[in-house]
């Protein structure tokens, strides 16, 4: 091999490298490996149990909350860590939970959920009646990436009831169907002079799952749909601005409504959401017995 075909191998060497290089550190990876648990020993008013509560490390979060109130513990658990691939993955459930309070039974139907963001612990009684109240979603980004992939695997109950109860004596029923959910938006955000946090829509993605998977579905792509997504197609009315209610916390340290105003496709990026979901429905409400799993999720 000549000098000049040795000089040539090299620059094709270096070039494929440097593309390599650009493409796994324009890429966020997102893995499911490193878990940690807590007890919490609930209240004698909630029955005494002692409940395992599992937390994913950051910058990822659960629905899974330790609330107190003037000495009172209640611990709700829907997310459990799973095995995928030789490794572990997120198990989001939706679940009825029966307990007593005072030897009273009620009832309550709890959606696992994960997100980029914080959960703020211990709640009070009042705001786990709200969890919105609680889900702190203000992780910094100020990437654009094009496209969201992940691994899932769904169990969905082909049911037209969907279940309601918020600490009840009674479990409601009323018709529809729930699906495990995913939800990504892009936002530029800002904060006026009364704490109130402002945000443009840049890009969004989202999907629902209504039937169960046959096993794990690997490298799922869901493209970020840049723009007003009101004139794209395939909109579906809940993908809209000022939709979901998500919450984050300003500089003053309350959590506040996050205000979207426009979409606004050029803006530069400063916050991203992404919540994966066993459930769409409300809060408190859906189809008891969803199991959505999650794993390596990628944003390109």
């Amino acid at each position: 091999m000549s000098r000049e075909q040795k000089g040539i191998i090299a620059i094709v060497i270096a070039v494929l490298l440097s593309i390599v290089f650009v493409v796994c550190t324009s890429a966020q990876n997102f893995t499911f490996e490193h878990w940690t648990s807590r007890q919490v020993k609930e209240s004698l008013l909630f029955g005494g149990q002692t409940r395992m509560l599992y937390d994913i490390s950051a910058p990822w979060t659960t629905s899974n909350v330790h609330a107190q109130i003037m000495g009172i513990h209640k611990a709700a658990v829907s997310v459990y860590p799973t095995d995928h691939d030789g490794g572990k993955a997120c198990m989001l459930t939706i679940e009825q939970v029966d307990f007593s309070v005072m030897g009273v039974p009620v009832h309550a139907i709890a959606s696992g959920s994960i997100f980029l963001g914080e959960t703020i612990e211990p709640s009070s009684m009042k705001e786990a009646s709200d969890p919105m109240v609680v889900l702190n979603m203000n992780y910094a980004y100020s990437q654009r990436p094009s496209v969201l992939y992940f691994d899932y695997e769904a169990q969905i109950e082909q049911s037209n009831v969907i279940s309601q109860a918020n600490v009840s004596k009674r479990v409601k029923h009323y018709e529809g169907r729930d699906g495990a959910s995913v939800t990504l938006l892009l936002q530029r955000r800002w904060e006026d002079a009364e704490g109130r946090i402002h945000a443009v829509r840049i890009a969004t993605a989202s999907a629902r799952f209504y039937q169960s998977s046959a096993g794990w579905v690997s490298n799922y792509a869901l493209p970020l749909r840049y723009g007003d997504i009101r004139m794209q197609q395939g909109y579906q009315d809940y993908e809209g601005i000022n939709k979901h209610g998500f919450m984050a916390r300003n500089s003053r340290g309350k959590m506040v409504v996050i205000e979207e105003h426009d979409y606004d496709p050029d803006a530069q990026p400063t916050h991203l959401i992404l919540l994966f979901s066993a459930g769409c429905q409300p809060v408190y409400s859906g189809h008891v017995g969803n199991c959505f799993k999650v794993d390596n999720v990628r944003l390109f």
